[in-house]
């Protein structure tokens, strides 16, 4: 819980307001954190579940995707000096703070809208273990983008390192590194994205638009700051 929690206050010199902001991926919320807090920003706000005696707290924050800060060194620098083995072990503690954000993430200057290529059609996807629902709504987006004359599509359910089976052998697809997954969803005339675990908002719908994509997604269960047309 603590890791996905972000506490801090802002003082103007007559008043002092105290922001917890909520990355968590459930619809749940942290009593201790309501009761400290003046506002209680969270990502994945389901309108359904709001905390009775605290909602008045409560704002939709927006959903969120990982960039990276800083150089290289400056990454090892400050990895170096947050390690807290009361949190983590050293091993989750490089995987989270050095591993990850130098494979997954991108500076955000890296990410600015382009003019997409008509004709062309771009998703590669995790093959879930759990959610076969997601599953089968990536394979009918996929076989739909390669059964129109004239789409040039590329992807596929991205190869698992664990050799668990995947039920579309045919639409097996090499991992990317960043920065072509990034050029090609630029390239691409439109994005699918599904909810994430628990249906939480994904990565992808907040990468996607800051990408300026047009965005296919099934009905978005939790809030965002303003209502997506």
């Amino acid at each position: 819980w603590e890791s996905s929690l972000v506490y801090f206050r802002l003082n103007n010199g007559k008043q002092s307001i105290k922001f917890v902001i909520d990355l968590w991926d459930t619809f749940e919320f942290r009593n201790e954190a309501l009761e400290w807090c003046d506002v209680y920003a969270k990502v994945n706000t389901d309108p359904n579940y709001m905390p009775e005696k605290y909602a008045y707290k409560v704002v939709a924050s927006a959903p969120h995707f990982p960039i990276r800060f800083g150089n290289y060194a400056q990454i090892f620098s400050t990895a170096i000096k947050t390690f807290d083995f009361s949190l983590m072990s050293y091993a989750e503690h490089f995987k989270k703070h050095i591993y990850r954000p130098l494979k997954y993430a991108m500076p955000l200057e890296k990410i600015k809208p382009v003019v997409s290529e008509k004709n062309y059609v771009y998703l590669s996807s995790t093959y879930w273990k759990k959610n076969a629902d997601t599953n089968i709504m990536r394979y009918k987006f996929m076989t739909a983008a390669k059964s129109i004359p004239g789409i040039n599509f590329e992807g596929g359910f991205l190869e698992r390192n664990d050799k668990m089976p995947i039920e579309y052998p045919d639409l097996i697809y090499p991992h990317p590194s960043k920065a072509d997954y990034i050029k090609n969803v630029f390239r691409s005339s439109i994005a699918f994205t599904t909810s994430s675990v628990f249906g939480a908002h994904s990565f992808r719908l907040s990468e996607y638009l800051a990408m300026g994509k047009a965005i296919l997604t099934p009905p978005i269960k939790r809030l965002t700051t303003t209502p997506l047309v």
